[in-house]
């Protein structure tokens, strides 16, 4: 984002609503000025009013989420749905990551709550999306974990899961079930599954706290 246009949102954030000429950055000529504000109203982020100018609600969101300190959006945890689905034979249905991190290894199936969107709406359309089940079994709340998974001191991945658990038996267009007790050579699991599977067997509705250290 350019300067003038965090400036602009800087100013509306403490106050609000601005005249013009108060929102205006000292030494900027007009035009330049004009055109900044101009692009940041159309993204959504600042409108029009009778006092001026003031945070529309796209600009209230990001004010929500704004960080001083990073001068710009604070990095959050993740915010996800972690889909645990077994067949008859108990088989987990698996997935295996396309990128990193932790490419190559199996994960299950999950994905980010979109703004706006209820858990269980989320859970079932990451479903889809995933694995191509589609609404034909009935997921639970199974329970929630603040995962963080470290490697060397560092954080590499960290989000705080919502799990839902279902059973199924038909065709799946994307993934593989899997017998973890009998698990496939050369199988490996993403950091956390195993996890996930436990709270998610648990089935005890509680927040839990994960914390993985991978070599």
């Amino acid at each position: 984002m350019h300067w003038i246009q965090r400036h602009i949102l800087d100013q509306l954030m403490t106050h609000a609503t601005r005249r013009f000429s108060e929102l205006r950055a000292e030494g900027v000529e007009s035009n330049l000025f004009q055109y900044h504000l101009r692009h940041i109203i159309r993204k959504g982020l600042v409108e029009k009013c009778d006092g001026g100018y003031r945070l529309a609600p796209q600009g209230l969101y990001y004010a929500d989420r704004y960080s001083r300190e990073y001068k710009g959006e604070r990095p959050q945890p993740k915010l996800i749905t972690v889909i645990v689905l077994k067949n008859n034979r108990g088989e987990v249905l698996l997935q295996q990551k396309s990128r990193q991190p932790w490419i190559g290894q199996y994960h299950l199936p999950a994905g980010k709550i979109h703004i706006g969107e209820a858990t269980l709406a989320a859970a079932v359309r990451e479903l889809k999306e995933k694995t191509g089940v589609d609404g034909v079994c009935s997921l639970q709340f199974s329970s929630s974990a603040h995962v963080q998974v470290m490697q060397e001191g560092t954080v590499i991945s960290d989000y705080f899961g919502l799990i839902y658990s279902g059973n199924y038996d038909g065709p799946v267009e994307r993934g593989e079930w899997i017998d973890l007790d009998r698990c496939p050579d050369g199988l490996v699991l993403a950091p956390s599954v195993r996890e996930l599977l436990c709270l998610a067997r648990g089935h005890d509705g509680g927040v839990h706290s994960v914390v993985v250290e991978v070599e």
